[in-house]
């Protein structure tokens, strides 16, 4: 790009001299549009469009705000559902992450239990139900944040009809009373079988 224009031919300038000039001009000079309410211009969204870039690419600049009148249907339809898939994709984001830790506490337990720590693998067999019942109200509980979810216990969250009703026959009584390394071992492997399947559903609907 050239640091300034063209010298000036006089009156005897060829046309590309006349084309230089005003390329150097639209390329360097900043025009500012004043949007008013009051005294301003209706435009399209296809010319609104084309002066946001022009802003964006340094080219103009907005010395106001400008005011979304109306919105066709088909552009609130597709902002509408761009927002819902934004949405989903979130959540399943957040369940897989879930999903992925409820199956490393798991591993975790197993290797304990297996290598005769069986008291010492209740913890992280705990967590692991954990992680899969946070995983599981992810897909329940549209009414709650992702982040509060991850907030919340699993104890908690079991209290929501929602989570409870995606739990498998008996797990409740085992995470309350997990005193059976056998036990909490069957109830994890059904979690985490139960939010995978919730997890299938999701991609599908995605």
């Amino acid at each position: 790009m050239q640091d300034r224009p063209p010298p000036p031919q006089g009156w005897n300038t060829s046309d590309e001299d006349e084309i230089d000039r005003r390329r150097w001009r639209g390329s360097t000079d900043i025009v500012a549009i004043d949007v008013m309410p009051a005294a301003g211009e209706v435009i399209d969204r296809n010319t609104w469009e084309i002066l946001q870039r022009l802003g964006a690419a340094g080219i103009i600049q907005f010395t106001g705000k400008g005011e979304t009148l109306h919105q066709t249907v088909g552009v609130e339809d597709a902002l509408r559902k761009e927002r819902e898939a934004a949405r989903r994709r979130e959540r399943r984001d957040a369940a897989e992450k879930m999903l992925a830790q409820a199956e490393r506490k798991q591993r975790m337990g197993w290797l304990l239990a297996d290598s005769g720590f069986a008291e010492e693998s209740l913890p992280a067999l705990m967590e692991a139900a954990a992680f899969a019942i946070r995983g599981l109200a992810v897909e329940a509980c549209d009414d709650l944040q992702v982040d509060d979810i991850a907030d919340m216990s699993a104890a908690d969250l079991i209290e929501r009809d929602a989570v409870t009703a995606l739990l498998p026959p008996g797990s409740i009584a085992v995470l309350e009373h997990p005193i059976d390394p056998g036990a909490l071992r069957v109830v994890v492997k059904r979690l985490l079988t139960a939010a995978a399947s919730g997890e299938t559903k999701r991609s599908a609907l995605s």
